[in-house]
């Protein structure tokens, strides 16, 4: 029996790389009024920027739901797969508790049985967006090392590499991180304060301020400072969404500190795409294991 893996499009994984590595991808939903969209498949992210940041509306975005993980369980086992489902950290969404309420109901149905259940293991990444990409990257790499590896195993090799993972998001405005919500700790950058540039990271789960700034150049010199303090990288992924100058500006230094680095270049969908505001850009790194 072999082993798919599955995450939803809070990682921000490129579809191309999705196909290439055979991870299979599950949309979050996203609105705006009464238009509810499938992120990835019926609005793309050049539309969801249009209507946010042009036409001016405001978004909501939520969890695929039970029956939206049911579906693709069901096919995936029913073809003889095992599935390792990694999701966005459960303290900033209701997907992994989507994901497992429709593993849990293999076990309440007598013609699937339990063993079934066995064959799913649903993983709260406790990451949101970039650094899924990279844990799930290294993850679908290590399966492809090691065929015959374990559920279990393959289970814990994602959770310990996901760990190591570290994002850094500069923000040129705080306006959407107002509006929104499910910010953490980040809310003490909130209220008089609007005029900072700030770093925000994420810390068991959740997200939290790193450093505050008056521009976003003076971002990016600390994100790159806070880079270099990692040591050695074994990959490393650019996010960004409206300004492409900048993006090409900051890859051109990842590039110059870390020759032949493997670097994933991507943009914010509308899972962190709706807080992080226009301008945006931010890189999620994974340091060599000790």
């Amino acid at each position: 029996m072999s082993i798919k893996i599955i995450t939803d499009t809070s990682a921000d994984l490129p579809a191309s790389l999705a196909e290439q590595h055979n991870i299979e991808i599950i949309p979050i939903n996203v609105m705006f009024g009464n238009e509810t969209y499938k992120d990835g498949v019926t609005i793309s992210g050049e539309e969801f920027n249009h209507k946010m940041f042009v036409e001016g509306q405001i978004p909501q975005t939520s969890q695929p739901s039970p029956a939206d993980f049911l579906n693709i369980y069901e096919k995936l086992i029913e073809a003889g797969h095992s599935i390792l489902s990694i999701h966005v950290s459960s303290k900033l969404s209701g997907t992994c508790n989507s994901a497992e309420q429709a593993a849990d109901s293999f076990s309440m149905s007598p013609e699937q049985g339990i063993k079934v259940v066995d064959s799913i293991k649903v993983v709260d990444s406790l990451k949101a967006s970039v650094p899924i990409t990279l844990g799930v990257l290294a993850t679908a790499e290590h399966l492809a090392n090691n065929p015959d590896i374990s559920l279990e195993d393959l289970a814990s090799y994602a959770e310990t590499t996901l760990r190591r993972t570290t994002v850094y998001v500069a923000l040129n405005t705080l306006e959407y991180l107002q509006r929104g919500g499910r910010i953490g700790k980040a809310s003490a950058l909130l209220g008089t304060m609007l005029r900072i540039k700030p770093i925000l990271s994420l810390e068991d789960g959740e997200v939290v301020p790193i450093a505050k700034c008056r521009s976003l150049n003076q971002s990016l010199e600390k994100m790159s400072s806070l880079i270099a303090e990692q040591g050695k990288l074994t990959s490393a992924a650019l996010i960004y969404n409206t300004d492409p100058e900048t993006k090409d500006a900051f890859k051109s230094q990842l590039i110059a500190a870390y020759p032949g680095l493997e670097l994933v270049e991507t943009t914010f969908g509308p899972s962190i795409g709706s807080y992080v505001g226009p301008n945006a850009i931010g890189v999620a790194t994974l340091p060599e294991a000790p």
